[in-house]
């Protein structure tokens, strides 16, 4: 919880890797809550800082018990804090497929 963030906010876009490619992320959400995930139009590119303030939001996830979400690793992404929950507890995994 942070005060004074609204719903439809979100955190710093990023990627976890930037250097790692290619890889997969998932997002593993322990409880329900607010606070969603968002995954952005924009991918990473070499040299380009693994922050990014200018997106687009492509989808948003409700974080929601056992459940997860799965994207590219090299998609820039947030999380928002949760509004009317107390917190938001999630399980941040990066792999390679084979």
């Amino acid at each position: 919880y942070t005060k004074g963030h609204e719903d439809g906010m979100y955190n710093l876009p990023h990627v976890d890797l930037p250097f790692k490619e290619p890889y997969k992320t998932l997002v593993y959400y322990v409880s329900d809550s607010d606070g969603d995930t968002f995954i952005f139009n924009e991918k990473h590119q070499d040299e380009e800082s693994t922050i990014r303030q200018n997106v687009t939001p492509a989808l948003r996830s409700s974080p929601k018990r056992n459940n997860a979400i799965v994207f590219d690793g090299n998609t820039f992404h947030a999380g928002n804090a949760p509004v009317k929950y107390r917190e938001r507890t999630v399980v941040n995994f990066d792999f390679t497929m084979k």
